[in-house]
């Protein structure tokens, strides 16, 4: 999950930088926006969230 976050993010940010036409080649540094990434799950399968309850990553998936 975490890398098809990163590959999106990086399609997200190639657009943002042609719609801008930013030189990426340049000396000056070009802003990009902060990503605020989150995750909807919506399944009433084995994995299911309390309601009213947090999911954290385990620290595997964080590896």
């Amino acid at each position: 999950m975490p890398l098809r976050g990163f590959i999106y993010l990086a399609r997200i940010y190639q657009n943002y930088i042609k719609q801008i036409d930013a030189n990426i080649y340049g000396k000056t540094l070009i802003p990009l926006p902060v990503p605020k990434y989150v995750v909807f799950y919506n399944s009433s399968g084995k994995y299911q969230i309390q309601s009213g309850k947090r999911a954290v990553l385990s620290k595997a998936e964080l590896l």
